[in-house]
């Protein structure tokens, strides 16, 4: 019980710099592109490497709606690997934030050898501009609008010819949420591995908790950690 006491304060102090888990509905999707990507890991040099096969889930953020939705999809993609894995709202009061106690004990009844935990530690506002632009159809003349009084006798082909479309500057405004994932040992509480990404928040809580929980698996199984 000391043990996962140990995890439970190391997993909180993680926490408290930072506030909800997937802002009230996070990510992706900026013009229709996938926007979800892995920044940089950490791996404990001094760690060694052994595959976790049962992972509890924790989603860190004011939203019970958010955190059971990130969890269930985290816990299912990791289940895809025939992994054990639960979701820490399942064991743990779903409308309450996670203790240092309930997350203990939600290490014993589960049985975890690792916790993983997901939290938002900043959000930004950001503003893309792209530059107007003017195509011109043909010579133009010495005007470039072919008003039908300047050239009356102008057919549909020289008409066409000297015309212009013209597109304006368009700004976009948009934010950028930076995400931290972290994996502990249950043995010992240890940080073993931690991964930061970053996400176009646009209100899709179920578009990012897919593409984020199968970023951080990849990265996982790659180190040998799952």
């Amino acid at each position: 019980m000391r043990v996962m006491t140990e995890i439970a304060g190391r997993m909180m102090k993680s926490a408290k710099a930072g506030h909800l888990l997937l802002v009230s509905g996070t990510v992706l999707l900026l013009s229709a592109c996938a926007s979800t990507y892995m920044v940089d890991t950490w791996l404990d040099k001094n760690y060694k490497v052994k595959p976790f096969h049962n992972l509890l889930v924790v989603g860190i953020t004011k939203d019970p709606n958010v955190r059971r939705v990130f969890e269930d999809i985290f816990t299912s993609e990791l289940k895809n690997r025939g992994l054990k894995a639960t979701a820490s709202y399942s064991v743990t009061p779903p409308d309450q934030p996670v203790t240092r106690e309930l997350l203990a004990e939600a290490v014993k009844k589960t049985g975890a050898d690792a916790v993983i935990t997901t939290r938002v530690v900043n959000v930004q506002q950001q503003t893309t501009v792209t530059p107007g632009y003017i195509d011109t159809y043909g010579t133009g003349g010495p005007y470039p609008y072919a008003y039908p009084y300047l050239y009356p006798q102008r057919d549909l082909y020289t008409y066409y010819g000297s015309s212009q479309v013209i597109q304006p500057p368009t700004v976009q405004t948009y934010e950028v949420a930076t995400l931290e994932t972290v994996l502990f040992d249950a043995a010992d509480g240890a940080m073993v591995w931690s991964g930061t990404s970053t996400t176009f928040e646009t209100k899709q809580t179920v578009t990012v908790s897919k593409d984020l929980s199968k970023l951080i698996i990849k990265n996982l199984a790659e180190k040998g950690l799952i």
